[in-house]
């Protein structure tokens, strides 16, 4: 802008400058935030770790614990996510150191609750369904074994769309599993 004109004064001028400005200041910004978001992508990945696993890019799970039981009997939790267009159905669960798994849904009448055993968990279409104390759980019974000095329980869980998908779950002893959450 020529020298002893007020910028304010001059609309067309201002526009113009306006204009460049933002054309300058738009390809100083876009590569660093296509840099930003390249890197914050490759951060994601570790994050889901050994406890997330996806199949056919449509079921991942995450946040996969069991209680570290002292008893015959104990539970696992998870969540599910389904990033297809097509709603899925968790129809099994199994583990090589069970005599049988069940799915299972709290119900609360009051201060009294119940449990009862579901046949399957429907995970609707780009939906989520978390397997959480007090609501769905995976109930696994009969261990073969004792579960003290293991970190981890190898299941296997049976979808009607996606198969099976062997996973292994944490141990714990907290009362609301792992600190982290995906």
């Amino acid at each position: 802008m020529p020298a002893g004109i007020d910028r304010n004064a001059c609309v067309i001028c201002k526009q113009k400058l306006d204009r460049s400005m933002n054309r300058r200041t738009a390809l100083k910004i876009i590569p660093g935030a296509l840099a930003m978001t390249a890197a914050s992508q490759a951060l994601m990945v570790p994050a889901l770790g050994a406890d997330a696993k996806s199949v056919n890019g449509a079921i991942e799970l995450r946040n996969i614990w069991a209680r570290a039981s002292k008893s015959e009997d104990t539970t696992a939790y998870l969540d599910i996510l389904n990033h297809g267009t097509t709603s899925d159905n968790l129809i099994a669960v199994n583990s090589p150191l069970a005599e049988r798994c069940v799915l299972q849904k709290t119900h609360w009448s009051g201060l009294t609750m119940s449990t009862v055993a579901v046949t399957s968990i429907s995970i609707p279409a780009m939906g989520r369904v978390r397997l959480t104390p007090g609501g769905t759980y995976i109930e696994i019974l009969g261990l073969s074994q004792s579960l003290e000095g293991r970190n981890d329980l190898p299941l296997s869980l049976t979808f009607s769309e996606a198969g099976q998908i062997d996973v292994t779950a944490e141990l714990t002893m907290r009362l609301l599993g792992p600190t982290r959450q995906n």
